[in-house]
């Protein structure tokens, strides 16, 4: 089988049953900042967990899971639903139906998320030596909702996102509060 799809272990997906009903795709999921992502781009992106596609009855949801560690057990982080997750799991099983053929390229199946610009996107991390593939959830940062970008394509269309959200000054700042006079109205 051409794409890869990672087998978290038992302990982590034991952790995602608590809060989820049916698995319908387990995603390795990829946090990137805006630091390491002016300083080395994408090769700075850090596995952060596992994300658990599936349903709960008759809402699409997703559980954040990050697996245990040094002595902590596995712990669900987050659980979302809504349009954006309906979104991501239909560019999932896109991206499945398309690759998951024996003359398909080899990929693995990633999640990527650069949280300060709101990007989600399916990244399919080539496996013999071809180009990554970035395909957006939702539209973000200048990028298209579904639409295949390269490598190149996807950092040159998050250039002015980055850009615009590092020049803006978030610094905290004292407030000046008017004078109140100490006469009578």
């Amino acid at each position: 089988m051409p794409l890869k799809q990672p087998a978290p272990s038992r302990r982590t997906t034991g952790t995602m049953l608590q809060g989820i009903a049916e698995t319908i795709y387990p995603q390795k999921l990829y946090t990137l900042g805006l630091d390491e992502l002016t300083e080395r781009g994408l090769d700075r992106a850090r596995p952060t967990g596992w994300r658990f596609t599936g349903k709960l009855t008759d809402s699409d949801v997703s559980v954040d899971v990050v697996p245990p560690g040094r002595g902590k057990a596995a712990a669900v982080t987050q659980l979302r639903y809504g349009g954006h997750i309906t979104s991501a799991r239909d560019a999932i099983r896109a991206v499945v139906a398309k690759l998951d053929k024996p003359d398909a390229r080899d990929f693995e199946l990633r999640l990527l998320e650069v949280p300060a610009l709101g990007v989600h996107a399916v990244w399919l991390r080539s496996r013999d030596g071809g180009q990554d593939l970035f395909i957006p959830c939702l539209p973000a940062a200048g990028l298209k909702s579904m639409k295949h970008y390269t490598r190149a394509q996807f950092l040159k269309a998050l250039v002015p996102g980055v850009k615009r959200r590092l020049s803006f000054d978030d610094a905290p700042r004292k407030v000046r509060r008017p004078r109140q006079s100490g006469g009578k109205p």
